[in-house]
């Protein structure tokens, strides 16, 4: 089975769009964890097939990068916070 990085760009696209509309659907968009349950979920399911498993594979995507981005501006927030502590002191 190719990964989803062999896809051509048009069917990748609609894998992404299928992973996407999925997540909304359970209302995970937020919640990385969700999103990996999903894709557990998915790859346990129903046997889907190539199709199933390229939308759980977006998914996983998805959630590390949702993971990075909150981590990222958690530590921003954390550098603003130090900023504002010091505009106040001083």
């Amino acid at each position: 089975m190719p990964s989803l990085a062999d896809l051509d760009p048009e069917t990748r696209a609609q894998v992404h769009r299928a992973a996407i509309a999925e997540i909304d659907l359970f209302q995970a968009g937020d919640d990385p964890r969700m999103i990996e349950d999903l894709a557990a979920a998915g790859r346990e399911g129903c046997g889907e097939g190539d199709v199933g498993a390229w939308v759980s594979e977006a998914q996983e995507q998805m959630a590390e990068d949702l993971r990075r981005r909150q981590q990222e501006l958690a530590a921003a927030c954390g550098a603003l916070g130090s900023l504002v502590r010091l505009m106040v002191r001083g």
